[in-house]
Parts: C-alpha cells; structure tokens; sequence
C-alpha cells in the first residue's frame, strides 16, 4: 500500500517559473500542455498535466507512482504544484518524438505501408517489456497499456511509457475487479467481470506487439463486436511478423486464459528480446 504519510504535493518551484507554449493533448483524465521553464537558462521544456482536483486521493496515487520509481523507459517526473484555479499540476519529461500510435499510423498510410523490420519491433517491445517488468516487480499495474501511452524521444527509438491515471497497487488483499482502460487493449477476464493481476498488461503488450508488426489493432469493431472477438482472442492471423519467436511471445500475450501468458521477465529472458536488449543498452547506455 502507498503509506499515509506521502503528501499529495512534493516541494515545487511557483507556476510563474513555467511557460506554456502549447496544448498537446486532452484525455480522461486530465490535459496535456508543452511548457518550458523561465528559471532555467536552457529554457528546459517539459510537459504538464493539469487535472481537476476533485478526487485528491486518485491523483496521488498517480503522483506517487510517478515520483517513487526511477526507470529508463518510465517517463521522468519532475514535481507537482496547485495552481490558482484549483488544477493539480505535474511536471513531466518532454518526450519530443510524441506517441507510438501516431507513428505506427503515419507508418500505416503509404503504400504499402511502411512495416518495421523485427530488430525495430523487438528493440521496441525489450523496452516496454522492461519498464512493465520494473513495475510488476513493484507491485505496480499500469491498467491502461497502449500506443498512446508510449512516447518517443525525437529519433523515434527510445520509448517510455507514460500516463499512470489509473495504474493501481497491488494489494495483499489480493487481485481487482474495478473495469478500467482503453476497450481494445482490455483483457478477456477484465470484460468477464472476474477478478484480475499484472497479466491485464501482458495481454496489453500482445496488443501493442500486434500493432508493431501489423501497424493495425489486433481487434477492432463495434462494441458488442468488439467484446466478443476478445473474449475469444479472435483477431486476422498476423502476416507480417516473420520472427517466429517474436509471433509465439505474441500468441502467449493474447492468451484468454491469465496464467498462460508469459510474465514480462520470461518475455526478456527470450533470445530476440535477449538480443534487442543489447542493443538498447548500447544505444542508451543504461
């Protein structure tokens, strides 16, 4: 459990050292804007999050996700502050690359489409696959996987995954049951009503793998339609993956079945993902 005493605000430098630049983006739970900071010589941009504080104890939990776990491929937080109008403030990274879905989408509108190769899709997957392993290793579930949730750096080959609104804690009361996330990338037991782990994510990043490879959604459709194709994991047989190690990890993310899907550290322990490790550590040098 997160203990008691974190305050739902960290020190903070005045709202007056920020300025915005632009709005980026809007979602659920709250809006996106690029700022930069007038303090800092650099003109250092950053992205702030603003949301309505109106259930303080959500937004801490976010804020303490963010600011208790260091990782590579986790996007950096900075601090957080209340602004004048009631809105929780939190200092991100700048990711200047954007989000993976809209590169995978950019990369899906030529023809024929601009597929990845599978040393770019397993350099991809090691990444997100280490920052879940770090967070399930944490006791952290993400609950809300998904290319947008995954930002790039400028060169478009270092991902972090970002967005912890709904991310929850495991506790030792044992697995939830809250529905929560984004319909295509939620799991089976999730639309079932039954109870559920960190395997919500696994099957989350066989989602994500199959876009990679696909640069399509693994299921799509109405909802009613929709729901049905996940509750039997049935989705076009990919066509364009010809790693057959990259397309098993795939069939074992999008099983229906929770405990026959791999866990993260099994998936970096295989030798495509063994070997795109490498190369990120050599690219990050981390």
């Amino acid at each position: 459990m997160i203990p008691s005493n974190i305050p739902l605000m960290v020190p903070s430098m005045a709202p007056s050292n920020y300025k915005e630049i632009k709005f980026l983006s809007r979602g659920a739970h709250g809006s996106c804007y690029l700022c930069e900071r007038t303090d800092d010589v650099l003109q250092t941009k950053v992205v702030i999050k603003k949301i309505p504080l109106v259930d303080p104890e959500k937004q801490k939990e976010e804020i303490n996700i963010l600011s208790r776990f260091r990782h590579p491929f986790i996007v950096g937080f900075f601090e957080t502050f209340v602004d004048s109008i009631g809105n929780m403030n939190i200092v991100m990274q700048y990711m200047e690359g954007g989000n993976l879905a809209d590169f995978l989408h950019e990369r899906s509108l030529p023809v024929p489409k601009a597929y990845l190769n599978d040393d770019q899709v397993a350099d991809y997957l090691g990444q997100i696959t280490m920052a879940l392993e770090y967070l399930h290793r944490n006791n952290i579930i993400h609950r809300d996987l998904k290319p947008d949730n995954i930002l790039m750096n400028a060169s478009k080959k270092v991902l972090k995954v970002a967005d912890f609104g709904i991310s929850k804690e495991m506790e030792d009361s044992g697995p939830s049951k809250t529905f929560i996330g984004t319909s295509n990338y939620v799991a089976p037991e999730m639309y079932m009503g039954r109870s559920y782990d960190k395997t919500v994510d696994i099957w989350a990043l066989g989602c994500v793998l199959y876009e990679l490879t696909e640069l399509e959604r693994a299921f799509t459709g109405c909802h009613a339609a929709l729901v049905n194709n996940i509750l039997k994991a049935s989705y076009s047989k990919p066509k364009r993956c010809s790693n057959p190690i990259l397309l098993q990890i795939m069939l074992d993310c999008l099983s229906v079945t929770p405990e026959r899907r791999p866990r993260a550290r099994d998936i970096l322990a295989s030798p495509v993902v063994l070997l795109a490790i490498g190369r990120i550590c050599a690219m990050c040098e981390v």
